[in-house]
């Protein structure tokens, strides 16, 4: 099991995989990768709350690599 911090809390990874630019699947090499993540719940005041929001739910970073390196995910 492997888990990612976003907006302070740890969450775990369901999947990973290329995607398009919506994070729709896709089973040739891309640009962009998805990683899909547990949603936690909290309780507070005998309510059950999701702890995914939009500030948390769909993040965009960019991965710089070394010169010569490369980033692959699946079998590419």
């Amino acid at each position: 099991t492997f888990t990612v911090k976003t907006g302070g809390s740890d969450r775990i990874i369901l999947d990973v995989y290329n995607s398009n630019v919506d994070g729709e699947k896709q089973t040739s090499n891309t640009k962009y990768l998805t990683f899909e993540l547990k949603v936690n719940t909290i309780e507070m005041g005998g309510m059950t709350f999701g702890d995914a929001n939009p500030f948390t739910y769909s993040m965009e970073t960019e991965l710089d690599l070394v010169q010569s390196k490369a980033f692959k995910v699946g079998e590419f």
